[in-house]
């Protein structure tokens, strides 16, 4: 579906080609908080986990048709986490074994594997993000492989009872890591925080990124608004920005009873021409984009780029590709009661799919965006309320979209409908893609 921001059907002849169509494909194996690459063969992985937090990672080398098991060697994960470097296609499994992370890793397309010894133990926890690239002029070169990796996480504690976000660095490609400085995110007493405690506003964030420039992004909710901390010193110091002031949802049931949490995903890429593009779901519980034209100081009025009639979504990610052309992945409902305020009926038969949104117009003035269900609306992946985050429920934490090898944007997400239930337990992985439309590459 072609439309503006805002959610506004677009007249025919603006749209010059076709639009985009959603393929499904589908992996036969559970997962919980999914996360994807591809490598510059065409090779497709994703962490899955059967039950009793058994990880591995699967591979498909024709276009998601087909999978095999890439790697089993993690015998157990308290979180996953599953990262390929676009530069190198240098594949990153990474489970968490408390207190530690095991990370292992593949030049070879997953067909061998090194597994390194247990690293970044004690000051890093859960919820977990990898990424990397070029070192910011000045800072500390890598050695053995051309580009610094990071890893983030909470700190401070587990969970929505994390009171800040850690992050540590790798300048031999991942084989060991060290704590790269001051923290992007603590606690800030003066704002109002997490289940009624001033301050205190969780330790989980989004997927970072590193810009072209070897600027690093990590983007979270933060006490109620979506924020970005930015390094230019390899996460030695940070500056946090707020990107908004739309807010994030807030109070969603998570332990039982309705808590005062707020949301924290986020999703934040850049470009070359200094570009910061940050997508999150804000207070009206709808999709928004927001993008800033120098390196993240300032930021433009935000978009909403959810389709017409969408009323929900949750777990919001995003990719790139060259500049202004950008692709956004988070889980939608079109049949929800929620009426930007508060829910007007009973929820229990509202239905969620996944959403792929994209634009390779971002920085024009009124872009065009192609959105679609990558799963047909008819056979939802969930029935019933869920979010805001961290009440995500079956789903885990944060999704993933990446850009394939012909431009097209890939997403992986979780079906809890494949059985009756629509839920309570882990879900099939599934991925899709929207082909056809512009190249983001």
């Amino acid at each position: 579906m072609a439309h503006s921001a805002g959610g506004i059907r677009v007249r025919a002849k603006r749209v010059t080609r076709r639009a985009p169509d959603a393929r499904l494909y589908r992996t036969g194996v559970t997962t919980w908080e999914p996360t994807m690459g591809i490598t510059q063969q065409g090779t497709i992985v994703v962490n899955a986990e059967s039950d009793g937090s058994v990880p591995s990672v699967m591979s498909s080398r024709d276009g998601g048709k087909s999978w095999d098991v890439a790697f089993d060697g993690h015998p157990i994960t308290a979180d996953p986490y599953l990262w390929v470097d676009p530069d190198t296609s240098r594949i990153f499994a990474n489970d968490y074994v408390p207190p530690c992370h095991l990370i292992s890793i593949s030049d070879d397309e997953g067909e061998t594997w090194t597994t390194n010894r247990p690293t970044a133990c004690g000051y890093n926890s859960d919820h977990q993000t990898i990424f990397g690239g070029p070192p910011p002029e000045g800072s500390m070169e890598p050695t053995e492989y051309q580009n610094v990796v990071y890893i983030c996480s909470i700190g401070d504690g587990i969970s929505i009872a994390a009171a800040g976000s850690v992050c540590s660095r790798s300048l031999d490609g991942g084989v060991t890591f060290t704590p790269t400085g001051t923290q992007p995110f603590v606690d800030d007493p003066t704002k109002t925080g997490d289940l009624g405690v001033p301050g205190l506003c969780s330790g989980s964030h989004g997927h970072g990124f590193v810009g072209p420039d070897g600027a690093v992004y990590l983007p979270r909710g933060w006490c109620g608004q979506p924020y970005v901390a930015i390094s230019h010193d390899e996460g030695l110091t940070w500056t946090r920005v707020q990107v908004a002031d739309l807010g994030m949802p807030c109070c969603g049931e998570v332990i039982g009873v309705d808590e005062t949490l707020y949301s924290h995903e986020a999703g934040v890429v850049a470009d070359a021409l200094g570009n910061v593009y940050y997508a999150w779901v804000a207070n009206d519980r709808l999709p928004y984009l927001a993008i800033s034209r120098d390196g993240g100081t300032t930021w433009d009025e935000p978009m909403m780029i959810g389709p017409p009639g969408l009323k929900e979504a949750l777990l919001p990610g995003i990719t790139i590709g060259r500049a202004g052309r950008v692709a956004v992945h988070y889980m939608g409902s079109t049949n929800s009661p929620w009426n930007g305020t508060e829910m007007a009926s009973d929820p229990a038969d509202m239905t969620w799919n996944a959403y792929i949104t994209m634009t390779v117009q971002a920085l024009k003035d009124d872009p065009l965006f192609y959105s679609g269900t990558i799963n047909a609306p008819a056979e939802p992946l969930r029935v019933g309320p869920c979010g805001p985050d961290p009440a995500r429920c079956e789903w885990g934490d944060f999704f993933d979209v990446v850009v394939g090898v012909e431009g097209d944007p890939w997403a992986v997400a979780v079906d809890l409908c494949t059985d009756e239930s629509c839920g309570g337990g882990l879900g099939e992985a599934i991925i899709g893609r929207l082909k056809g439309g512009p190249p983001l590459k």
